[in-house]
């Protein structure tokens, strides 16, 4: 395609076409004639993805989709006219009339900004923008041809998540272009998925084809099959084999070399996923190049055996007739969490989410009712992304005070950072730790929990759309091929009354929303279902945490950590909050976490732990100010100070603990 920007207007041309200089009210015969003469930059400014040939551009839709249905004119006497092709009710008309469907403006307001736009093109910054526009069209600047096919890759759900379309150019040949659904762009997928995953999803076995229309040849006969975008050039260490985890794969390979070449290389991937792999013997009568979709009804029964049944839907459906009321319960925790649902705990620093959700887990591993809700026992996943060291002594707190020391329990600890912002790094290697923890204790996994939803962002912005929606599509991906209750725990805003922190796309997606927060004043914590998509909130309810002893250290120092109880297990000394200022019940708070995890006996009853633990603890938690060391220091010294004032704290040299009047 030949780009003659010396077809756009001068400042001096469009001053007099919009009447800018007299004026003038805008004309709309003025804005039609301007967008003709500009048709081409108009078209790659509306739709960058739109594929442009000599005189026409192409597009799939008037929102910008790909494809070949809608037609533009760029150039000639028609220029500025279209014509959608796939959707009847789309009337056509021209690019004023291609802005409003595109924009879902009014016809007044499209006006305005399409002279605005046109009013604008002599500067030149807008003129290099509109050239690096169309630049991006270059490697579609030969003529395609007529498009031949297309083919959809959808997730589970039946969402389309990338496309291929074919196309056959004027000088012959074949030319396929890939097209990224999630991100809107050109090209393939970052992890290339596999054709037809719902139709994969329900059978036990598999025709791996190497291209799509072989794949859908199949599919409209009955026969369950899938392909790989890219075909034989398909990178398969850079695609998504694990759909096909424990099915029969039958490789139906192309009649020529670099088919059965693909056949053998593809083999080599899937015997580590698959419950088994083989290749098709083809006929040695068949030509070069034969493959699924050129058999005919009989070579296809002769090589798969048995009669082919009609073509079957691959989307789940059910008929008005069948709606009978579903009384199956699937929530593992009684009123609580469901399977394959996706839930949040929440809550500010030192409030107790870890321990609480550590607790839930354990109960589920154990299979014992957990506060009065019936449990279905199952397997854990805990991806415990900020280290070993304190979920392992939670977890010998919790053998300790239940009793369970030498007993097994199928709860797996994951203990490292994780990337679950793309697709590309960490999702199939979970999914995989999920199969395998389900082969090894032939229990289903009820629940793979994250801990905590930022370490799982790998640096991306909670804030973020597109980064919280990439995480959410990557949970949404483990929890639909694992079949598992995907929980992540995560931290309140700093309004609390706004809940979790991050963009309200998290809320959107989340089935069960749970806030905790912790009462210094009381040494307890509070829970409140704040969101439960089907089913009822239930009341509130509260816990508090008790300290569990797990032995000295090399410097002969005991450690503990803390096990969770209802508050009614634990005698309360209530307290009036007026006692304490924000800042001394957030430090009083902080100092019982800080004893729980680090604490020490000096005197064999009272536990204590360094001054200068407790004030790291303060900085890091903001309680304090973290970038100036005088001014933390002073505002140390005052909580210090008025906290042993009022009698709940006891200070022994370098070394604090709660004052008996203050301890739990």
């Amino acid at each position: 395609m030949i780009l003659d920007f010396n077809q756009a207007f001068t400042a001096k041309q469009l001053e007099t076409y919009l009447g800018r200089d007299r004026g003038e009210p805008i004309k709309v015969e003025t804005v039609r004639d301007g967008l003709a003469a500009n048709a081409a930059h108009f078209v790659a400014y509306l739709f960058p993805s739109a594929i442009f040939s000599r005189t026409q551009a192409r597009i799939g839709n008037t929102d910008g989709d790909p494809g070949g249905s809608l037609l533009i004119e760029t150039a000639g006497s028609k220029a500025g006219i279209w014509k959608d092709f796939g959707d009847p009710s789309q009337k056509g008309g021209d690019l004023l009339a291609l802005y409003q469907a595109n924009r879902r403006v009014s016809f007044h307001v499209a006006l305005q900004e399409c002279a605005e736009w046109l009013g604008q093109g002599t500067r030149p910054e807008v003129v290099y923008s509109r050239q690096q526009l169309l630049a991006k069209a270059k490697k579609f600047e030969q003529d395609l041809g007529p498009q031949k096919g297309e083919w959809h890759y959808t997730d589970a759900e039946g969402s389309i998540i990338a496309s291929v379309y074919r196309f056959e150019p004027e000088g012959g040949g074949k030319e396929y272009l890939p097209w990224d659904a999630v991100k809107r762009r050109y090209g393939n997928p970052d992890i290339r998925p596999l054709y037809n995953i719902p139709g994969i999803l329900q059978s036990d076995t598999v025709i791996f084809c190497e291209g799509e229309k072989a794949a859908k040849s199949l599919i409209d006969r009955g026969v369950c099959a899938t392909s790989v975008m890219g075909g034989s050039n398909s990178p398969l260490d850079k695609s998504d084999l694990s759909p096909l985890s424990r099915k029969d794969v039958l490789i139906w390979p192309d009649a020529d070399g670099p088919g059965l070449h693909f056949a053998s290389q593809l083999s080599t991937f899937l015997k580590d996923v698959c419950s088994s792999v083989s290749v098709l013997t083809l006929p040695e009568t068949v030509p070069s190049g034969w493959d699924a979709a050129a058999a005919t009804e009989g070579e296809v029964k002769a090589l798969l055996g048995g009669e082919t049944a009609p073509a079957a839907p691959v989307l789940p459906f059910f008929w008005f007739s069948d709606a009978e009321p579903s009384l199956e319960a699937n929530d593992f925790v009684e009123g609580l969490l469901t399977s394959s649902a996706m839930s949040v705990v929440y809550g500010p620093s030192n409030c107790g989410k870890t321990f609480f959700i550590l607790d839930l887990a354990l109960h589920v591993a154990w299979g014992r009712e957990w506060r009065g809700r019936a449990v279905d026992q199952g397997a854990i996943l805990y991806l415990s992304l900020e280290g070993a060291l304190g979920i392992r002594n939670r977890i010998a707190a919790f053998k300790r005070h239940h009793g369970l020391n030498g007993t097994s329990l199928p709860f797996v600890v994951m203990p490292r950072p994780i990337n679950l912002l793309d697709n590309e790094a960490d999702v199939r290697a979970v999914i995989q730790l999920v199969q395998h923890v389900e082969e090894a204790t032939s229990l289903p996994v009820r629940m793979v929990i994250i801990d905590t939803l930022s370490r799982a962002m790998a640096g991306g912005n909670e804030n973020s759309p597109e980064d919280m929606t990439a995480l959410i599509g990557n949970c949404d991906q483990i929890r639909s091929q694992t079949g598992a209750h995907v929980s992540v725990v995560h931290h309140s805003g700093k309004d609390e009354a706004r809940g979790a922190r991050g963009h309200s796309s998290l809320r959107a997606a989340t089935d069960t929303e749970i806030e905790i927060k912790r009462d210094p004043a009381l040494t307890r914590s509070s829970v409140r279902i704040a969101k439960q998509r089907d089913l009822e909130a239930g009341d509130p309810f509260e816990f508090t945490l008790h300290s569990v002893y797990l032995g000295d250290n090399a410097r002969k120092k005991p450690v503990t950590s803390c096990v969770v109880l209802e508050a009614a297990e634990t005698a309360i000394v209530a307290r009036q909050p007026s006692e304490l200022s924000p800042k001394e019940a957030e430090a009083l708070s902080c100092l019982w976490e800080v004893l729980n995890l680090f604490g020490y006996e000096t005197d064999g009853v009272s536990v204590h732990v360094s001054l200068d633990h407790w004030k790291t603890r303060l900085r890091g938690n903001g309680t304090i100010d973290r970038n100036n060391d005088d001014m933390a220091r002073t505002q140390f010294n005052r909580i210090k100070k008025a906290l042993d004032a009022k009698g709940k704290i006891n200070i022994s040299g370098d070394a604090v603990c709660i004052a008996e009047t203050s301890e739990t």
